[in-house]
C-alpha cells in the first residue's frame, strides 16, 4: 500500500520537496488512511502537513470528531486547526438547498480560505476509487454534462487526491493491519441521501452483474477525462477567437459565437462567466436562457444575478455589475 502511495505522488507529482500540505481529516477511515499515509510519506519527501477539520455540528456528538482529531495530529506532531461551519462566511452564491449541497460548500470555502491563510500548496483530500464510482452516478442521475462524468481527478485545482484509484476495501485492510483507529458516521447508513443508495444498492449489484465492472468502468472514466480534455482546448481555441478582453471585461463576438459548432455554446459560456468571476449554478436551463438572450435581435440587458447582468448591443456582448 506504502509502496503505490508513494508511486501514485511521484508519477502524478502530486507533493514535491518543501510543499506545505493541508490535509482533511475528518476522522473517518478515509481521511485516517491518508493522514497515516502522509505522516510516513515524510520519511521520503521532505513537506509539511497541517490537518484541518470542519465540525458541520449536525451531530450531537460530532465534538467527539474534533477531540479526536486533535489527539490524533497531536501524536503524529502534526499542527491542527479545527472550525465549526458556523464560523465559515460562505463568499459565493449558494445554488440547491440540499444539505449536501451547503456541506460541500462549507468545505469548499473552509479549505480555501486554509489555502490562504497558511501559504499552503494544495489541499489532500481523501477520495477514493469507490467514491468516484459514487459520484459519477450522481452526476449521471442528475443530469450532467461530458465535465460533470469525468468525476474527480487526482489533481484539480487547489486539491490533490492520491487515493482517488484506491478501493475502500484496500483502505480498510490497511488500517486494519496497522492497527490504526477511526470514527464511524452513522449517518453513512442512512437512506435519506442519494450518494448512501446508490453505495449500498446500485454499485454491489453492479458489481454482481458482471465482476468486470470496476476494470471496465476505470477504461470508461479515462475516456471520459480525455474526451473532456479535447473539449477544454477545443473551447479555449474558440474562446481566443470569439472574445476580446477590454479592460477588466471581455467583449464576446455574437457572430462568431454562434460559427461554433452549437455543441460547444454551454462551454463557452461557462468560460466566458469563469473568465469574469461571475457566480453562477451550472444548470442546463440557466446557460439555455443565456443563449436565447444572445439571439433575440437588437440590443437589451438580461440579469443573471443580484449584482450581474449581461449587455448585448447589435455585435458584442459583456458582462457587467450592476
Amino acid at each position: 500500500m506504502l509502496k503505490r502511495f508513494i508511486s501514485v505522488i511521484e508519477e502524478s507529482n502530486l507533493i514535491n520537496e518543501n510543499d506545505k500540505i493541508i490535509v482533511g481529516l475528518s476522522g473517518g477511515p478515509d481521511s485516517v488512511c491518508l493522514f497515516y499515509l502522509l505522516c510516513t510519506l515524510r520519511e521520503h519527501i521532505k513537506f509539511d502537513i497541517t490537518a484541518a477539520h470542519l465540525d458541520h455540528g449536525w451531530r450531537v456528538s460530532s465534538h467527539q470528531d474534533v477531540i479526536f482529531c486533535k489527539e490524533l495530529a497531536k501524536k503524529y506532531n502534526v499542527p491542527f486547526i479545527a472550525k465549526h461551519a458556523s464560523e465559515i462566511v460562505i463568499t459565493k452564491k449558494l445554488y440547491g438547498s440540499s444539505k449536501e449541497e451547503l456541506g460541500r460548500t462549507l468545505r469548499r470555502q473552509f479549505f480555501a480560505d486554509l489555502l490562504k491563510s497558511e501559504q499552503a500548496d494544495a489541499v489532500a483530500l481523501a477520495h477514493h476509487w469507490d467514491d468516484q464510482i459514487e459520484t459519477f452516478f450522481i452526476r449521471l442521475i442528475r443530469g450532467t454534462t461530458i465535465a460533470g462524468l469525468a468525476c474527480m481527478k487526482a489533481r484539480q485545482d487547489i486539491y490533490i487526491r492520491p487515493l482517488i484509484n484506491f478501493k475502500k476495501e484496500e483502505l480498510l485492510l490497511y488500517l486494519q493491519n496497522e492497527s490504526l483507529n477511526y470514527l464511524i458516521d452513522e449517518t453513512n447508513e442512512s437512506d435519506l441521501f442519494l450518494r448512501n443508495k446508490i453505495r449500498k444498492y446500485l454499485v454491489p449489484n453492479a458489481r454482481k452483474i458482471d465482476p468486470r465492472f470496476d476494470n471496465n468502468f476505470k477504461k470508461a472514466i479515462d475516456t471520459i477525462q480525455d474526451t473532456n480534455k479535447f473539449i477544454a482546448r477545443l473551447v479555449d481555441k474558440h474562446f481566443q477567437e470569439i472574445c476580446q478582453k477590454v479592460e477588466n471585461t471581455y467583449l464576446l463576438d455574437r457572430d462568431k459565437f454562434f460559427e461554433v459548432d452549437s455543441y460547444l455554446h454551454k462551454h463557452l459560456i461557462i468560460m466566458w462567466l469563469c473568465k469574469q468571476n461571475v457566480p453562477f449554478p451550472i444548470a442546463n436551463s440557466f446557460l439555455a436562457e443565456i443563449i436565447k438572450f444572445f439571439k433575440r435581435p437588437g440590443s437589451g440587458t438580461h440579469q443573471i444575478h443580484q449584482e450581474w447582468s449581461i449587455i448585448k448591443n447589435k455585435q458584442s456582448v459583456t458582462i457587467k455589475r450592476t
